[in-house]
């Protein structure tokens, strides 16, 4: 981890050559051309291909990998989608309108959803906010951007958050590359720009393997406050360990599953379309010479008599392939992906239900481990979420009270679709046993607001007496006689 600024003094490569960042971007590069299906994300397959190639040939001109199959990107897919599919309740007890405004103001759950992905993919996001016309704002940005500086004896605690992006540009008619820097304080930015160089321009000998490009000289610098009370850069995290900072990504316990995988798949595809086209036998007088090329061709579709034992009879050779034990070995490599994807076969489209339609509670017996990974995450990111909607009320916009000293609570929901029938199964119960109130069960099933619960029961109670006129009680409200009064 990098804990000072001094990798941005004049001369040092760019990137930072500590090994934590290195492998680190290396990770996001390469998962997110797995994501994408780019052909260079299969560079660390190479010992695979070999596997390949000594039983198939050439690779290349059999099958392609990156268009076979993409467990990773449908992985991270359905972390969004048990995240915030489901949209979460944000809730304050005095300041409910400010919270609606924000979250329509930043298209809070759309944004939220691209930092899931990135969580899956990358083990962090990262948010950058900032004040869009007089709202407070967010946007979700690349975490190969993102260097984080660390705190020296805890690697926990953030001292500065660095964003540093390269640009091409020219000046004075020659082309120049340019970093653009962002050095984060609490409440303020440090904009800097520095000149890029190559090792030949500033006479320093590197490691050819390593990057050529050296800090040179800074061109421009300036200090912008942001009328924040905290950094302006919010990093949110998949599972870390205390030995790092950075979140652990979905893609690294995956990739040697895939891999052996794609190799059984590809092999598999070679044999069948080698024996694809089925070889005839039969006797010679099923042949005909043709007289353009002078070479021999079956006579297709027409009748050839069989005389006696020691005629052949044309037939089509038939090939057991024996690739029952390799569809075997498949299928325990996909259920094996299944638990260590700690997904299940329901989520990613198995077919392990049987034939028919689960019930809500079937179905969550059955999402026990995605449910749990999901809830792992919400654990590492619910208290920055609830920071993100309080720096955004800190940025104003109408209707925006600050949130600073209020209490947020976020209601995670799970993802899944709702058992209409079971719901009212338990609602009937339970109101039968006077251990749920209307109020409370139109809350918590129906997703209701206080207020619109009790407008509810009120139209309900309408409804009943228009249908049932005599259901109002004789003796009670305005009809009730007071003590004292005469009876007329």
């Amino acid at each position: 981890m990098i804990t000072s600024l001094d990798f941005l003094n004049k001369g040092n490569k760019w990137l930072p050559d500590d090994a934590d960042t290195k492998n680190r971007m290396h990770r996001y590069n390469r998962n997110q051309k797995l994501f994408n299906k780019e052909n260079g994300a299969l560079e660390s397959y190479q010992e695979s291909f070999k596997r390949i190639e000594r039983v198939v040939g050439n690779f290349d001109n059999v099958i392609s990998y990156a268009t076979l199959i993409n467990y990773f990107r449908l992985v991270s897919k359905k972390t969004g989608d048990l995240l915030y599919g489901e949209k979460p309740i944000i809730d304050s007890a005095d300041n409910k309108e400010t919270i609606e405004n924000i979250i329509d103001n930043t298209t809070l759950f759309l944004k939220l959803y691209k930092s899931a992905i990135d969580i899956s993919r990358y083990g962090d996001s990262v948010l950058y906010l900032f004040d869009d016309n007089g709202k407070g704002n967010f946007n979700v940005i690349s975490p190969k951007m993102w260097i984080p500086i660390v705190d020296n004896v805890d690697n926990a605690e953030v001292v500065n958050h660095v964003l540093a992006w390269e640009y091409n540009t020219v000046v004075d008619g020659k082309k120049k590359t340019l970093l653009n820097v962002e050095i984060h304080y609490i409440g303020s930015i440090e904009k800097r720009v520095y000149e890029l160089v190559t090792q030949l321009d500033y006479n320093i000998k590197i490691n050819a393997s390593s990057s050529n490009k050296i800090i040179g000289s800074m061109i421009s610098s300036e200090v912008i406050q942001t009328g924040l009370s905290d950094f302006a850069i919010i990093h949110l995290s998949n599972f870390t360990t205390t030995d790092s900072f950075t979140g652990i990504d979905d893609y690294i316990d995956m990739d040697d599953i895939v891999q052996e995988l794609l190799v059984r798949i590809a092999q598999i595809s070679r044999v069948l379309d080698k024996h694809a086209s089925p070889s005839v036998t039969g006797s010679s007088s099923a042949l005909e010479k043709d007289p353009a090329s002078g070479l021999w061709k079956l006579k297709l579709g027409n009748y050839f008599p069989v005389d006696s034992s020691d005629d052949v009879k044309p037939e089509y050779m038939t090939w057991d392939g024996q690739l029952q034990s390799s569809f075997s070995q498949i299928e325990l490599l996909i259920n094996q992906l299944y638990v260590i994807s700690e997904m299940g076969s329901v989520l990613l489209g198995g077919s392990d239900t049987g034939g028919t339609n689960l019930s809500g509670r079937a179905l969550r017996m059955k999402m026990i481990s995605p449910l749990a990974k999901i809830k792992r995450i919400t654990m590492y990111i619910d208290a920055d979420i609830k920071k993100l909607i309080k720096l955004l009320s800190e940025l104003g916009g109408e209707s925006i009270t600050n949130l600073v000293d209020e209490k947020i609570s976020i209601t995670w929901q799970d993802g899944l679709p709702n058992d209409a029938l079971e719901e009212a199964e338990i609602i009937e119960k339970r109101k039968g046993s006077n251990t749920i109130s209307t109020q409370t069960a139109l809350i918590r099933y129906d997703q209701m607001s206080e207020e619109d619960a009790d407008e509810e029961i009120e139209r309900i109670q309408e409804e009943e007496l228009a249908m049932n006129p005599l259901s109002e009680k004789p003796f009670s409200g305005d009809n009730m006689i007071s003590d004292g009064e005469e009876d007329d």
